[in-house]
């Protein structure tokens, strides 16, 4: 089947139609007898008034116009031209050769003008000549609408797409969809405005070399994996994940790549939690053994005190069964731990430390733990686990266990770079020298046996983030705990 192009080209180069417009009989005879053995269908016209007729009823490509005819002048049957086909190309023929009729022909777009006798090989040239043009004309003019056409369909289907898609060219955004604008957080025309290279602007810091180089090559026209993940950055700071493919692409004659951009960050984030749900249960059978043995130690020695002192309860006896209360209450909240959903595990650091606090000085009210902080760090959230609060709980337990009453914690908490820093400095006896190298390490403790430090470690370890032992002359135990800083 012929494109309509391939139809059209076949049309106008095999058999064009032609007006021809001369009231000398045998010249008409001879312009027909000619142009039909050429393949063109031949009308004939003896006065300007046929002509007019000729032309209502029918399209023409070309005319061969007479200057003189005998009911009106060829000038006249061109103004009627210009109204009726304007787009019709006239050859001008003539016995009577003037300087001011060829003038005014050719203000009217004439494309040639010949005297009679007329040269028929100069005729077929012009005819041929003109005819090609038009077919030049035509094709550009159908692939001008075909471009059109297919910019508004790819128009229409982008705009209506769920992924995001933009064309680059010279390094600038020339299109953008909505999708690339909710993702970015900007309006459209915030993204065309951008300068050349301002588009890297979005890309994160670390992977911006990355996506460089990709772009690069594609330029280089080198044959790569045109697959890409990175970080942008949103208009308000936040971070999402995207996985981008890009195809190189021609606009309005020059290459551009087209981008198509899916927002990845709730796939991500989901990922992440399961990854790390999986590493906190591989640890949950341990740190429960570990925890809970520890509770149930002090319900059992808290009722054991409480049996001796039945005949008389006095204040003593009151904290201990507090503290019993307590005991059993946390080992409830480690065992519900791991039924928290995601988006009810609290992650703001001091609000959690606070939390933690007066929860734990409950079962122990001996113990001071005070949080110094900037005003700052009040903002400061961290990737949140719902095994997180067991790390400090441990360290207090610890500090509770081995500094004797009335024992302080100070608790610090800063932010550095990326990252939240928790300092816990206590006024106990610190670690021994002989264990620090082992202090984390499984079966070894502050006291030489335990999984509590070791546990936490891992833990940490499991949301990217870090404890250690900062070893100093003076007493106290001091611990850094270091996590990583949301991005949300």
């Amino acid at each position: 089947m012929n494109t309509i192009f391939e139809e059209t080209v076949s049309k106008i180069s095999n058999q064009a139609r032609i007006l021809v417009v001369d009231d000398n009989l045998s010249t008409c005879i001879t312009l027909k007898k000619i142009l039909h053995q050429k393949g063109h269908l031949t009308y004939l016209a003896g006065s300007g008034a046929e002509a007019i007729q000729h032309l209502k009823m029918t399209q023409f490509d070309m005319a061969i116009l007479d200057l003189i005819l005998p009911d009106m002048s060829g000038i006249d049957v061109l103004d009627q031209i210009m109204m009726i086909q304007p787009e019709l190309v006239v050859i001008m023929a003539t016995g009577h050769a003037s300087v001011e009729s060829a003038i005014k022909a050719v203000k009217k777009n004439v494309i040639a003008y010949i005297t009679k006798p007329i040269d028929m090989d100069n005729l077929l040239r012009l005819i041929q000549n003109n005819l090609q043009k038009q077919v030049l004309q035509r094709e550009k003019e159908i692939a001008e609408r075909a471009l059109r056409e297919s910019e508004i369909r790819f128009r229409v289907l982008a705009e209506k797409s769920p992924q995001g898609i933009a064309i680059l060219k010279n390094d600038k955004i020339i299109y953008s969809n909505g999708t690339i604008a909710d993702i970015l957080g900007y309006e459209i025309e915030q993204i065309l405005q951008l300068p050349s290279e301002g588009m890297w602007n979005f890309i994160h810091p670390k992977d911006r070399e990355q996506l460089l180089h990709l772009y690069s090559d594609h330029q280089s026209n080198i044959s790569i994996n045109p697959r890409a993940e990175f970080r942008i950055v949103r208009s308000d700071g936040t971070i999402r994940f995207i996985e981008a493919f890009a195809t190189l692409v021609e606009s309005e004659g020059e290459d551009a790549i087209q981008i198509m951009i899916i927002d990845r960050t709730n796939e991500k984030k989901a990922e992440e939690i399961k990854i790390q749900y999986q590493k906190e249960i591989e640890i949950y059978n341990s740190l429960i053994r570990h925890d809970l043995g520890n509770d149930l130690q002090l319900i059992i020695s808290e009722l054991e005190f409480l049996q001796l002192s039945m005949n008389d309860i006095t204040e003593d006896s009151a904290m201990s069964l507090q503290s019993a209360i307590a005991g059993v209450d946390r080992m409830y909240d480690l065992v519900t731990s791991l039924k928290k959903p995601a988006d009810e595990i609290e992650n703001r650091i001091l609000f959690l430390l606070r939390e933690l606090i007066n929860q734990f000085q409950k079962s122990n009210p001996e113990l001071t733990i005070a949080v110094n902080s900037k005003e700052e760090a009040e903002s400061l959230s961290v990737r949140g686990s719902c095994l997180l609060p067991m790390v400090f709980t441990n360290l207090f337990t610890n500090t509770a266990k081995h500094c004797g009453v009335n024992a302080n914690i100070n608790i610090t908490v800063s932010r550095v770079n990326d990252n939240v820093v928790v300092d816990i400095v206590d006024d106990g006896p610190g670690v021994s020298p002989i264990i620090l190298d082992k202090l984390f390490t499984r079966g070894v403790s502050t006291t030489g046996g335990g999984l509590g430090l070791y546990l936490s470690k891992r833990l940490l370890n499991a949301i990217d983030g870090s404890i250690e032992y900062i070893f100093e002359k003076q007493q106290g135990a001091h611990f850094r705990v270091v996590l990583q800083l949301s991005q949300e």
